[in-house]
């Protein structure tokens, strides 16, 4: 309506091709990328009505496309004042009416106004106030949208008078009467009152006539009437005079004085007509009337036009006595003057008619209209030529008021001007024919057309020979709006050329066969064939040998244009390499047989196989003798060979058990001992030790062991697969002969100190023998029976200790126990293995094998086995199985295959054992590259075509590599062999379109891994200003020169935030005169602290993009604890930043559906090459949101931009991976 900017309204832009979404900003301008043709757009903001509407859009057309938002609501706003004192009422109640609703609108304040939103066109209010009489109304609400519109004055009239009735008795004497009982009877109510001690009294009455009694002991009774309103001034006191009942009533004539005053204003009406006390009717004037009569009640009824009248009221006449009465009237009608303004230009309007306060229609000039009609809501229309008029609506007249009320009409119609242009030259098209608006079809010439139209979405169809027409799009007219819309026609045919290529090598395929837009099968060479068609997607089908086709795709042929179309097809097979090897010794088998990849069985050697097929998931089986059968689904990647290592577990592996006789007493080798396994032959070893071994995964199994001199003893031993490193010591009981010998035993702490006083006991076949260490630490049990014994100690404050000794007869044998503290003892651990240490700090190379090492502990006293598994970004996972025996210590090692096209970068390294987890980070090395482009001319204009030339220079000295390059629709790709370290790739006469003016160039692996991407940009010299910076790119602390093309001697502007006087987020200004030949230089230094980024430089309406490398990060890792302590959060995040950079950080909350708020803020320092960060703050609740750390540095980011942002989710409860 006001035709101001709309800050941030949603745009919408529905197109065949996909949905965009944009938001004004605060010049209510947005920029989308939309389709060209037929396009859908709906715009949504809160306070404005959604619109909906259609462009025929081409991506000529540079002019700014102007959309009008209607409000969805009106601003209503009231003064309310009191309609006999005309002072502000605070807290009226106002409700907007709707049907039977009420829609509580809120209270006025102290002055009186209140302003609400409500919607638009003619509403009923209600209008509420204690004390005062309700009103309802209607009003006319236009919803012009303009702050000055002044408020509408409502009156409140009181219930009752805002001053009591005031009376005082008299007697004949002019005495005051007091105790006088005065009744007043009104309609039915009744009240009674006593006089004062001077005569005086006071009722609150209705307005109106009313009956009055006054009696008192004495004197006659009085019955009389009088006539009491509402008004601004105070009533006079009215006089009433009670005579004495010792005598008769008199008969004596008495006399009345009038006065008729305006109840409002207080003023005497000028004339007025009354029926004094039944004497007739008779004129009056300036306010004032006096008449006699006889004693009694006399019909009295005074009137005046434009006032309501009293109606008949029967006052007293006092014999003898001279009494006043003043009567207030009201006004019978009031005024309303209607404003009659343009709702958008805000001018009144000329000439207007209207159903003015149902008095009936009538002209009006000059935007203003008046009219009188008794209070009540009156029946009010108003129309105007170009214009909708306002319908019915009821305002309120207010007796003896008048109000201003001022009603904007909205323009019925707007306009649209066409201009249309031809979409390849851009020139205006000389003859078209147009369906405009709805308003039927017509010729028109020199490519422009405009027409008139009720505002709402209008078919439009145009058309012209040679050109495809638009087809319906319904554009929308805005009321009292003239727009623009230019619509491009394109011509009706197109060209498309497709170079077919291999997907691997990028090398042109020399024959192949195509179904080319709907053109039918034909044979092409060379990677090259072209076909021209009408405008459209066509079906389009490219297939060669050994290459999977294409299948049915439909691109779109461009009227009057000839795009190139590159088409790389994929090899149509992969192939596997299979190692297949031991698990338990990583030997490759021998012999084996497989199905591969669903190819059929087949016998391979040496560990090695390997065939292709189709891509996808093949069923694939292993097998060879003595192991178990491996079967699985791998992939095979068209065009790759890809390498899969498989283990076979055998089915009986050989497990080793060393055997060995200890002696029981004193645990030395036993010699010349035989062992014999249960079930098997027995096995000699002279030397105490032997070794046996079993084919078997898990294996129990008893050993007897027996030797000259000792008791054979039997016990049980457990075969692990694979493992021969387990051992089995089974101890022998001595045979002693009979008899009775000494032992002397020995008692010391684990450091070898004597523990004096510690109780020793010998157990001999059931009998023991008990003692005390001495103070040496001994004690001696004297003739023992020969045997093997046990002997046990104890000690106070120490863990008891036991072991067998051997007493021979004749002899004196020693055993020495030692004892440890009670805090050295602990309980019996189970299997718990540990990671000591990870892959670290290693440097690894593209395409080489490494071998990493992890290290387990097993911390518990029983042995096991666990799997340990080493996992890298894309390597892979691998894993191992390892037995560990308790406290012991393994080394596991991982060999790892660095994917040839790996970057250089840091990966993390997670090694897993059982529930424990270890990270390490390693450098991947790779070769390092440069990558620059350039064309062979500084600018260009539409259609024409330029060459692009890319220099790649690497520290590798050899290599073949990719260079891909896109241009708005179209990717081109390029091998480039480096030699010495160097490689160029060439691409010549690629269409220039300004639909986009950025070439984007990278270099990639052969397998399609990118290593580095950039982008040039292309200028165009169509404008009148041209800006060309003197190189693409530059580096922090360097000079920017602009050489800007332009007319001499005119004064050119150039804005860009980089230059000096802007603040950040908007852009200084500098001055540049060219001179004579039309150029000028624009010189820039740019500060040493600035961050990475493409910084815009303006001129004239055109612009050009200067990309800087310097200070910059980049976020590697992030996630979110909570202390479970105190609830607060903890947010790490890891970053590579290219230098030290101070900033500030801030932490915002999004909650769902709600607004954010900025939760907390700080100051951090980035440390440079590889840092790990960390803020703690405390959240307000507890519920499900997402937060988002900003890293600002005004010094480095002149655009306002933030340096990095870093977002966390709370809902998804992320943990430290």
């Amino acid at each position: 309506m006001t035709g101001s900017p709309v800050t941030g309204a949603s745009v919408e832009v529905t197109a065949p091709s996909g949905f965009q979404q944009g938001v004004t900003d605060d010049s209510g301008r947005v920029t989308l990328a939309i389709p060209d043709g037929r396009v859908a757009l709906r715009f949504t903001r809160e306070g404005y009505a959604s619109l909906e509407t259609e462009l025929f859009n081409s991506y000529l057309d540079e002019a700014e496309r102007v959309f009008y938002l209607d409000f969805d609501s009106a601003k209503a706003a009231f003064l309310l004042r009191d309609g006999i004192t005309e002072k502000p009422l605070g807290g009226v109640r106002i409700f907007r009416l709707e049907r039977e609703t009420g829609h509580d609108l809120g209270v006025t304040g102290n002055e009186g106004i209140l302003e609400a939103s409500v919607p638009r066109g003619a509403l009923s209010f209600r209008f509420e106030l204690d004390g005062y009489d309700s009103l309802t109304t209607g009003f006319f609400v236009p919803g012009n949208g303009r702050k000055d519109t002044p408020a509408d004055e409502v009156f409140l009239f009181p219930k009752k008078s805002p001053y009591p009735f005031r009376g005082v008795v008299k007697n004949t004497a002019g005495e005051p009467l007091s105790r006088v009982s005065i009744t007043l009877k009104q309609k039915d109510t009744t009240a009674t009152t006593e006089s004062l001690e001077n005569g005086t009294f006071s009722l609150s009455p209705e307005p109106g006539p009313l009956e009055l009694t006054l009696t008192s002991a004495g004197f006659h009774e009085l019955k009389t009437q009088t006539y009491f309103s509402r008004g601004i001034l105070p009533p006079e006191e009215e006089e009433f005079f009670l005579f004495s009942s010792e005598a008769p009533y008199p008969d004596t004539p008495g006399r009345m004085l009038f006065s008729a005053v305006d109840a409002l204003t207080g003023e005497p009406l000028e004339k007025f007509a009354a029926y004094l006390l039944d004497n007739g009717w008779a004129g009056f004037e300036k306010g004032s009337a006096a008449t006699e009569s006889r004693p009694g009640n006399r019909n009295t009824v005074i009137k005046s036009d434009g006032y309501y009248e009293t109606g008949s009221f029967y006052p007293t006449v006092f014999p003898g006595k001279t009494v006043k009465k003043t009567i207030q009237l009201h006004p019978s009608t009031g005024k309303i003057q209607f404003r009659v303004i343009d709702a958008l230009s805000g001018e009144p309007i000329q000439r207007f008619s209207a159903y003015l306060l149902d008095n009936g229609w009538a002209q009006y000039e000059n935007g203003s209209g008046e009219t009188e009609a008794q209070p009540g809501n009156r029946n009010t229309v108003i129309k105007a030529p170009g214009y909708y008029e306002t319908g019915s609506f009821y305002p309120t007249v207010f007796p003896g008021r008048s109000v201003t009320r001022t009603i904007f009409l909205s323009p019925s119609s707007g306009r649209i001007n066409f201009s249309v242009l031809d979409m390849i030259t851009g020139k205006p098209i000389p003859q078209f024919s147009a369906y405009l608006l709805d308003n039927g079809w017509a010729r028109y010439e020199n490519g422009t057309a405009s027409t008139e139209a009720q505002p709402g979405n209008r078919n439009t169809v145009i058309n012209a020979p040679g050109y495809n027409e638009t087809g319906s799009f319904y554009p929308t007219v805005f009321p009292g709006r003239t727009i623009q819309r230019t619509v491009f026609l394109t011509p009706s045919t197109g060209k498309l050329a497709f170079s077919v290529k291999d997907g691997q090598t990028g090398k042109p395929l020399p024959v192949f066969s195509a179904y080319l837009l709907d053109g039918g099968w034909a044979q092409y060479r060379n990677g090259k064939s072209s076909m021209e068609a009408q405008p459209g997607n066509r079906n389009t089908v490219i297939k060669a040998p050994g290459y999977y086709e294409t299948g049915s795709f439909y691109p779109t042929v461009f009227p009057g244009k000839t795009a190139d179309r590159t088409i790389f097809l994929a090899p149509s097979l992969g192939r596997v390499d299979f190692t297949v090897a031991d698990v338990l010794t990583g030997t490759p088998l021998p012999v084996f047989s497989a199905y591969l990849l669903e190819n059929g069985w087949a016998r391979y050697e040496n560990g090695m196989a390997s065939t292709e097929a189709l891509p996808g998931n093949r069923n694939t089986v292993i097998r060879a003798d003595g192991y178990f059968e491996a079967g699985f689904y791998p992939t095979a990647f068209p065009g790759r060979s890809t390498t899969h290592t498989v283990y076979l577990h055998p089915t009986d592996p050989l497990g080793q058990m060393n055997l060995k006789g200890v002696d029981l007493a004193s645990g030395e080798t036993v010699t010349n001992i035989t062992f014999q396994p249960q079930g098997e032959p027995p096995l000699r070893a002279p030397e105490g030790r032997g070794l046996h071994s079993s084919r078997t995964h898990f294996k129990h199994q008893w050993f007897r062991a027996s030797s000259p001199g000792y008791k054979e003893t039997d016990a049980p031993g457990f075969f692990t697969s694979g493992r021969r490193d387990v051992e089995l010591a089974i101890p022998l009981e001595r045979i002693v002969p009979p008899g009775r010998g000494n032992l002397l035993v020995s008692v010391a702490d684990s450091a070898g100190k004597p523990l004096p006083g510690a109780a020793v006991a010998l157990s001999c076949a059931g009998t023991i023998f008990r003692g005390n260490v001495n103070s040496s630490g001994q004690v001696l049990f004297r003739n023992a029976p020969s045997g093997i014994h046990t002997v046990s100690a104890e000690a106070k404050g120490y863990g008891k200790g036991s072991s067998r000794t051997a007493v021979e007869g004749g002899e004196t044998e020693k055993a020495g126990l030692m004892l440890s503290p009670l805090s050295e003892l602990r309980p019996h651990a189970p299997f718990a293995p540990v990671i000591l240490s990870v892959p670290s700090e290693e440097i690894l190379r593209p395409g080489e094998r490494k071998i990493l090492r992890a290290v387990l502990e097993n911390r518990g006293d029983e042995g096991g086995r666990t799997f340990c598994s080493l996992e890298i970004p894309d390597m892979g996972r691998i894993v191992r199985e390892t037995v560990l025996g308790p406290g012991e210590r393994a080394e596991v090692p991982f060999e790892v295959l660095v994917p040839e096209d790996s970057v250089n970068s840091r990966v993390y390294a997670l090694v897993k054992a059982g529930d424990h987890s270890k990270r390490g980070v390693l450098s991947i090395e790779a070769p390092k590259f440069s990558v620059s482009a350039r064309t062979d001319r500084e600018a260009y204009e539409e259609g024409e075509v330029l060459a692009l030339e890319v220099d790649v220079t690497s520290n590798t000295n050899e290599g073949e590599y990719q260079v891909r390059v896109s241009f708005n629709d179209e990717t081109r790709l390029e091998p480039v062999k480096l030699t010495g370290g160097k490689g160029k790739a060439l691409f010549p006469d690629i269409p220039v379109s300004f639909r986009g003016n950025k070439i984007l160039y990278g270099l990639y692996h052969a397998s399609g891994r990118s290593i580095l991407l950039n982008a040039l940009q292309v200028q165009d010299r169509s404008g009148k200003v041209l800006l060309l910076p003197e190189k693409q790119q530059y580096e922090a602390g360097e000079t920017v020169r602009i050489r800007i093309s332009g007319k001499g001697g005119d004064p050119l502007s150039v804005s860009s935030p980089l230059i000096p006087g802007g603040t950040a987020g908007t852009e200084g200004v500098k001055e540049v005169i060219p001179g004579a030949d039309g150029t000028a230089i624009l010189e820039l230094v740019l500060p040493r602290a600035i961050a990475t980024g493409s910084y815009p430089f303006r001129c004239g309406g055109f612009s050009v993009n200067v990309d800087v490398r310097g200070i910059e990060t980049k976020i590697l890792d992030r996630y979110l604890e909570e202390d479970g302590e105190d609830g607060t959060l903890l947010f790490f995040w890891k970053a590579a930043a290219s230098g030290e950079i101070p900033c500030t950080w801030s932490v915002e909350v999004l909650p769902p559906d709600e607004e954010g708020y900025v939760l907390a803020e700080g100051n951090i320092t980035l440390k440079g090459e590889w840092g790990d960060y960390m803020v703690r703050v405390e959240p307000e609740d507890d519920g499900p949101c997402d937060f988002v750390i900003r890293l600002k540095t005004d010094a480095l980011s002149p655009s306002g931009v933030p340096l990095a942002e870093i977002r966390y989710s709370r809902a998804e409860r992320e943990s430290r991976p």
